[in-house]
């Protein structure tokens, strides 16, 4: 009898057992599905957002794409992004907005690509994406890297310094700058620009500006500012004025021509025979030094802006005139002699990105003028780029009668990057540290 007990009881506890094992079993498993299901959902999500680009607008440098995102809803943030999917620091968003059932695309049209950007960055909601750029559109970081700075005017503060101070950190190869260092030619300025390249990694060169002309007049241009050109193995032509130069750096294909503004006249009427910013000579020398440079990238600085193609001042690269009828006429004296014959070899000579500053307007400023921070005008002339001012970036409102200062609130140039495929032109603030994204210049190479 008490074996039959003992073997009942076993029997009893052996059910038990195995009914616990099926229950562990049966919830491992059910656990294990619910999981592999998640992760199917998050993929079916992320799979409904996809980038596509248009293969007709785009090349190098710069594309035209959409991003479709059907079924995911909400605020979205489209920045530019490195090889990890990580935001770019300092860029200006591409695009922002809201996606919903009616508009669940972003189209954007002629982006340019940072040298160091390889992936977009998309956030909708708390959601992250990682869209991949196609490989044959990036232009890679292997680049030469310089700034183009103007109208430092010392007199009005110490905003070169902190440009510089920005560039250091940006990785830059040179910096070229534009003239008006100066209000009328003081020394003390001249030698605020010396102190404050002095210790650069890189070097800084100069021409003069309108303001500067002074100093020119009594010879402490010459004996101050760009002085280490003579021992400067890289310095390969000094015009006979001493003060026309041309570098070309050895670790890249191209050159830099620095052409000194010699005179401050800009008279509304004159005689066609009228030299009124630059010598005869200064013209002959360019003309001999932009053929011998005619089949590489030739980097021009000249103080001052050319009117567009008719004449017209407002229609300028660096100027214009906003609805309310404000206009601030500061080109090169139309149809003198030397704007002339210089116009002519802006016309001629395409491989030359004419830089200049002067009137120191600012990258938004291109909301009145189309062309007031970059254009060839269809390809009649060599690209022209305005430099707005280090020191006083100006601004106007669409109806104002006069323009507004930004001293202080703004300092803005360009980083430029030089690569064997694209010339690409990064706006920049200095004082806020942003780089503009929307108003990125590209020229293909290829």
């Amino acid at each position: 009898m008490k074996k039959r007990i003992l073997a009942l009881l076993f029997l009893i506890l052996a059910l038990t057992l195995c009914a616990c094992s099926n229950n562990e079993i049966s919830t491992d498993t059910s656990s294990s599905t619910d999981t592999a299901s998640d992760t199917e959902i998050i993929e079916e999500i992320k799979s409904l957002v996809e980038l596509t680009v248009d293969k007709n607008e785009s090349f190098v440098g710069k594309i035209s794409f959409n991003i479709k995102a059907d079924g995911v809803f909400g605020e979205y943030s489209l920045e530019f992004a490195d090889k990890n999917g990580e935001a770019l620091p300092h860029y200006s968003k591409i695009s922002n907005g809201s996606l919903t059932k009616e508009k669940s695309t972003i189209e954007i049209e002629g982006l340019v690509l940072p040298s160091a950007c390889e992936k977009l960055a998309l956030s909708i909601n708390e959601e992250k994406y990682s869209l991949e750029i196609p490989n044959e559109y990036l232009v890679g970081v292997d680049t030469y890297r310089f700034g183009a700075l103007s109208d430092v005017h010392y007199n009005k503060g110490n905003y070169f310094n902190l440009a510089l101070d920005f560039l250091d950190k940006a990785g830059i190869d040179f910096v070229g700058v534009c003239g008006d260092l100066s209000s009328s030619g003081e020394l003390e300025s001249l030698q605020k620009f010396n102190e404050a390249i002095k210790e650069r990694k890189y070097k800084v060169y100069t021409v003069s500006g309108n303001h500067d002309t002074p100093a020119l007049d009594n010879g402490s241009w010459k004996e101050n500012i760009n002085t280490s050109i003579i021992n400067d193995n890289e310095v390969v032509e000094i015009a006979e004025n001493g003060i026309d130069f041309v570098y070309k750096p050895k670790a890249m294909g191209g050159a830099f021509v620095f052409l000194s503004q010699t005179r401050w006249s800009y008279p509304s009427i004159v005689d066609p025979s009228e030299y009124t910013l630059l010598d005869k000579e200064q013209l002959d020398w360019l003309r001999a030094i932009l053929e011998k440079n005619k089949e590489e990238p030739v980097f021009l600085f000249f103080h001052t802006l050319l009117a567009d193609t008719n004449g017209l001042s407002a229609e300028a690269v660096g100027n214009l005139k906003n609805p309310g009828g404000y206009e601030y006429p500061l080109d090169y004296t139309y149809g003198a002699a030397d704007e002339v014959e210089f116009r002519a070899l802006m016309n001629e000579y395409k491989n030359v990105v004419f830089f200049s500053g002067h009137s120191h307007w600012m990258f938004e400023m291109e909301a009145f003028n189309k062309n007031a921070n970059f254009s060839n005008f269809g390809g009649e002339y060599c690209h022209m780029v305005h430099i707005p001012s280090v020191c006083e970036p100006r601004w106007i409102d669409i109806s104002d009668e006069e323009r507004t200062s930004k001293t202080g609130e703004a300092s803005e140039g360009w980083i430029v990057d030089v690569s064997s495929e694209a010339i690409i032109f990064t706006p920049v603030d200095f004082i806020k540290e942003i780089y503009y994204t929307e108003y990125m210049e590209i020229i293909p190479l290829q």
